[in-house]
């Protein structure tokens, strides 16, 4: 899809949270919900796909060992990510958890629910991340 085409969509979205959407309509679209800045965008392999990321934050080192084992295991079948993926960049340690969105059914109501959600399940890693102790907490949270 076009942006031309995304626009509608995002208007409705913006509709139902009270938002006014920033004009020109242009894709990367980065909101911001309770301290989390999430990004929308498209690849141009996937056109009628809408991929929803945010940065996690760096790894500490001294906990990247736990963190990634907590990552790999809730990518697997993406039982702890409710369909999400969680990566990180080796050169960074930035983690990054995405998401990816079928458009041919979706309208702006929702993607308001799916947002909560995924800001929801974003704050549940960004605490993991800020607390590796919390791993098994988080872990019984997302997989339900």
């Amino acid at each position: 899809m076009t942006t031309s085409q995304l626009e509608p969509l995002f208007s409705d979205f913006a509709k139902h949270l009270g938002l006014t959407l920033p004009q020109p309509f242009e894709l990367p679209l980065r909101l911001s919900f309770d301290d989390i800045t999430v990004t929308f965008d498209q690849r141009s392999k996937q056109p009628n796909a809408l991929l929803i990321y945010t940065s996690l934050g760096s790894v500490p080192v001294e906990h990247e060992l736990s963190l990634y084992r907590a990552f790999l295991e809730a990518n697997l079948f993406w039982s702890g990510t409710a369909d999400a993926t969680i990566g990180v960049n080796s050169a960074t340690r930035e983690a990054i958890i995405a998401y990816s969105i079928d458009l041919s059914a979706i309208t702006g109501e929702n993607l308001v629910v799916l947002v909560e959600q995924y800001t929801v399940l974003t704050e549940l890693w960004l605490r993991l991340i800020e607390n590796p102790a919390s791993a098994k907490d988080i872990q019984d949270r997302t997989s339900k």
